[in-house]
C-alpha cells in the first residue's frame, strides 16, 4: 500500500496534497457526529455525508498527482485511503457502477463504529462518513460529479451488526459540501431542527 504523502508545515500541522489536516482520535470525532446529531438526526446524516464525499473527492484529486497513486485501480485507491486513514477496511468494494445503479461493500473494523451515535437512548448508525468518503473516492476515479453520487449506510457494527455495510448510488441528486476544487457546484441542503429535548434519565 502507497504511503500517504504527509508534510509537516511550520506550525506543527500536518499538509496531505494542497491540503492542511487536523487529526483527530476516534472520541473526538464521536463528539462531534454526536453533536450534529443532537441538533436533528436526519440533517446530520446528509452533512456529515455530502462533507465527507468531498473530502473524499479533495484527497482523490490530490493524491492522483502522486504516480505510485495514480496507478492504482480506484477500489485499491480508495481501500488505501480508508485504511491509511484508521478508518477500517474495505470488503467487496466494487468501480462506481453506470448511473441509475448501485453497489454495496463492508467496512470491518470501523473507526467510527468504537462508540455509537446515541438518540434518545438507542444507538444509531454511526459511521456514515466512511460510506460518504470512498463515494466521493470513486466519483472522483470515475470523473463523474458528487453531486450525481451519494452513500448510506444500511447496517452499522455501532448498532449491533457484525460489519459496517453501505450502498454508493451513481446518478442521483445529491447535497454537496462546497470545498475550493475545480468546479463543484453545491447543491442546497436542509437546515437543522434545532436541538431537541431530551427525555430525563
Amino acid at each position: 500500500m502507497p504511503q500517504l504523502p504527509l508534510e509537516p508545515t511550520p506550525t506543527g500541522a500536518l499538509r496531505l496534497g494542497n491540503e492542511r489536516m487536523a487529526v483527530h482520535c476516534h472520541r473526538y470525532n464521536h463528539f462531534l457526529h454526536q453533536a450534529l446529531y443532537d441538533l436533528d438526526p436526519q440533517w446530520a446524516v446528509v452533512q456529515i455525508e455530502s462533507a465527507a464525499r468531498a473530502l473524499g473527492f479533495r484527497l482523490a484529486h490530490d493524491l492522483s498527482t502522486h504516480a505510485e497513486w495514480q496507478a492504482l485501480p480506484p477500489t485499491k485507491f480508495a481501500g488505501s485511503i480508508v485504511s491509511a486513514l484508521g478508518f477500517g477496511r474495505l470488503a467487496n468494494l466494487q468501480e462506481l457502477p453506470e448511473e441509475g445503479s448501485s453497489i454495496e461493500f463492508g467496512v470491518v473494523g470501523s473507526h467510527f463504529g468504537h462508540q455509537p451515535i446515541m438518540d434518545h437512548g438507542e444507538a444509531m448508525p454511526s459511521c456514515g462518513f466512511t460510506g460518504g468518503l470512498v463515494a466521493g473516492i470513486l466519483a472522483q476515479r470515475a470523473g463523474q460529479p458528487i453531486s450525481k453520487v451519494q452513500s448510506e449506510e444500511l447496517e452499522c457494527e455501532a448498532a449491533g451488526a457484525d460489519h459496517c455495510t453501505f450502498r454508493i448510488s451513481n446518478g442521483v441528486e445529491a447535497a454537496v459540501m462546497t470545498l475550493p476544487v475545480n468546479d463543484w457546484q453545491a447543491s442546497p441542503s436542509p437546515e437543522p431542527a434545532g436541538p431537541r429535548p431530551h427525555p430525563a434519565a
